[in-house]
């Protein structure tokens, strides 16, 4: 934010003896935050560095933990899913001592590791789309607090240029009492104009100083240059949202990917109920003699056929698919929403530019000479300096709305993470 001496800019000024430089003048000339951007902070060098930030952010290292967790898993289904087992034995049996050994291999033959490594695959799916949707979502988080910090310092910019206007309006009025132009009326209202404005600048600046701090939460090593986000960020945004972009929202994939892993879960609870062959092969010596054996075995599923289990997955599988419905319903209802809204704004917001563009300085200037040649007096220009104020207030409001529901707009239609992705090494587990 622009930093400068309220006071000992005024007691210059006052002491200075101008009384060319009005209130209105003086807050145009102000420097403004858009102004001082650090010019490394725009485009792609803003947007690497944001990324960085945020990639460090601990929810998100929390999240890439889980990611790795499931990798893990995924991996584990991967493998072969029955190891051989080795079997031996020693008796005595007379003079004689006798002995065997044996192995013993269980088979696949239902073919499940076909279906555990397709499960395998939906896990690794879902775990990603897991950790984009919150990228996602801290991403949406850190820009709205950007936003809310950019709009926070234009209004205590303005409260303060207006503390400082009145400054010198004091100065101006004391010149012209001096003079017999004005009355000790119009110091009053100055004083007590200036004693309100303290009032609104300090929630105003109090406000600044909250909304940085929780803009930092985010991206605690950037300075108040690079913290505002750059006018070529929100020029390549589209201003269009289909309602079948929610089909690739982050969440919607990753939901799809559990309900294939349900599927597959079912799928292979039911091969559980079928019995798999152990097959054996022994050698050994008994009473002097060498032996050779071959063993089967195969499990009876009498007295439990595992078919509950299967229809309690069966019945999971349809729970989660009746999810994805839901979810799917939901973000097409809250986009529609998210688009409504950020048409609204957004016609506001460009109509307000239309009529303000010719107006403000041109209203500035004449206010403030109406004033000096004593056509308007001193309550009069304080109010309309208020109105302008008021006006300009309102610019920053709808922009900060405008923005922040486009925000929301892209957040819902999943697309944010086309604009902000994270970077190919948050993939990487091992």
């Amino acid at each position: 934010m622009s930093k400068f001496n309220i006071s000992s800019l005024a007691m210059a000024v006052i002491f200075s003896g101008s009384s060319n430089v009005t209130f209105a003048e003086q807050a145009s000339a102000l420097p403004s935050i858009s102004m001082n951007r650090n010019i490394l902070a725009q485009g792609q060098h803003w947007r690497k560095t944001l990324i960085a930030q945020i990639s460090q952010h601990p929810t998100l290292v929390a999240q890439r933990q889980i990611m790795a967790s499931k990798y893990s898993q995924a991996n584990g289904l991967r493998q072969a899913l029955y190891n051989p087992e080795l079997a031996s034995s020693v008796e005595k049996e007379g003079d004689f001592t006798n002995y065997s050994l044996a192995i013993n291999q269980t088979f696949d033959w239902w073919d499940k590791a076909n279906v555990r490594a397709k499960t395998a695959d939906f896990q690794v799916k879902s775990a990603l789309q897991s950790y984009r949707a919150k990228w996602q979502s801290i991403i949406a988080e850190t820009l709205k607090a950007l936003v809310q910090y950019a709009s926070s310092a234009k209004r205590s910019e303005l409260a303060l240029a207006q503390e400082q206007g009145i400054y010198i309006l004091i100065a101006q009025v004391k010149e012209r009492q001096a003079v017999g132009d004005l009355g000790p009326l119009d110091s009053q209202l100055a004083l007590y104009s200036l004693g309100q404005k303290y009032s609104d600048t300090a929630k105003l600046v109090a406000e600044f100083e909250q909304i940085k701090i929780m803009a930092q939460q985010f991206i605690p090593s950037l300075n108040d240059q690079e913290i505002s986000i750059p006018d070529q960020f929100w020029q390549s945004l589209p201003t269009v949202f289909p309602l079948d972009s929610v089909q690739r929202h982050p969440l919607v994939l990753a939901q799809h990917a559990r309900r294939q892993i349900a599927k597959q879960n079912a799928r292979l609870v039911n091969l559980d109920t079928k019995a798999e062959p152990t097959f054996g092969v022994s050698a050994g010596k008994s009473a002097g003699e060498s032996t050779v054996g071959l063993n089967v075995s195969i499990p009876l599923n009498i007295r439990n056929d595992y078919s509950n289990e299967a229809r309690a997955a069966s019945q999971s599988a349809l729970a989660i698919e009746s999810e994805l419905k839901a979810l799917l319903q939901a973000k097409k209802y809250q986009l529609k929403a998210s688009i409504s809204t950020v048409r609204e704004y957004k016609k506001r917001f460009e109509s307000w530019q239309q009529l303000m563009a010719d107006e403000q300085t041109s209203s500035d200037m004449l206010i403030a000479k109406l004033w000096r040649s004593g056509e308007i007096n001193t309550n009069d220009y304080l109010m309309s300096i208020q109105q302008i104020s008021d006006g300009k207030l309102a610019g920053i409001d709808m922009q900060e709305a405008y923005q922040l529901a486009l925000i929301d707009a892209l957040t819902q239609s999943g697309q944010l993470i086309d604009f902000i992705s994270p970077p190919a090494k948050n993939f990487r587990t091992q």
